[in-house]
Parts: structure tokens; sequence; C-alpha cells
């Protein structure tokens, strides 16, 4: 892993930013790259609402020719496979009907290393 890259802490998760990998006590996790996209969106913006509109700006593009409402349901269904949450009782991956989404991280205490490349997030 070189030192330049980008890195999200949380629990027993490590989501690569740069690489778009996601790895639980350091084993890779098998999550397709548009849900790691998601996800990233999600944790970067930790503690805010993250509307389905952005995530399909930030993800998907402006000009989206896919049954979006789909995919993006899929995502957060894979999403939620992989961190082993539950969407009655979330830890990470919040749904607010009607308004988007919330990763529950800002819960967490947030750490970031002296070169600015990795955040920690720590119950």
């Amino acid at each position: 892993m070189g030192a330049t890259e980008k890195l999200l802490r949380f629990g027993v998760f490590e989501l690569n930013l740069d690489a778009e990998e996601l790895r639980k006590d350091g084993t890779p996790i098998k999550l397709p790259p548009q849900p790691v996209k998601v996800l990233a969106l999600l944790a970067i913006r930790a503690g805010q609402v993250v509307t389905r509109d952005e995530i399909q700006k930030e993800v998907w593009g402006e000009e989206t020719y896919v049954d979006f409402e789909h995919g993006l349901n899929q995502c957060i269904k894979q999403i939620r496979t992989a961190l082993n949450d539950n969407a009655d009782k979330p830890l990470y991956v919040e749904t607010l009907p009607r308004r988007g989404y919330h990763c529950g991280l800002e819960r967490w205490k947030r750490y970031r290393n002296r070169e600015g490349t990795t955040w920690t997030f720590k119950a």
C-alpha cells in the first residue's frame, strides 16, 4: 500500500478510497465498484444526510440511463451485507425515507494521520 493512499477505518473495516477496496480485518471483501463508491461517499460525509440525487450525481453522473432507483437500492443492500449491517437497527448506513441516507460514523471519534491520508473512526 502506498503512503499516499486515502483510507477510512471504522471498527474492523478499512475502505481504501484510491483502490476502491473494502477490507475486514485485513481480508478483502468482495464488493462491486458502484457500492464501494456509494459507501465512500456516505463515509466521507458521515453525519450528514446524503440525498439520492446527490448520490446519483456523484456516483452515476449527470446522464444516467439505467434504472437508478433499483441500482441504488441494490448498492445499499450489498453495502449492508458486506458490513453485516441491519436496516432495522443500522450501525453504518441508515435509510431516511424520502430524504436519502445517513452514515452513522459521526458518533465515533475521528482521528487523522499526520499525512492526512487516513481517517480512523473508533467507537
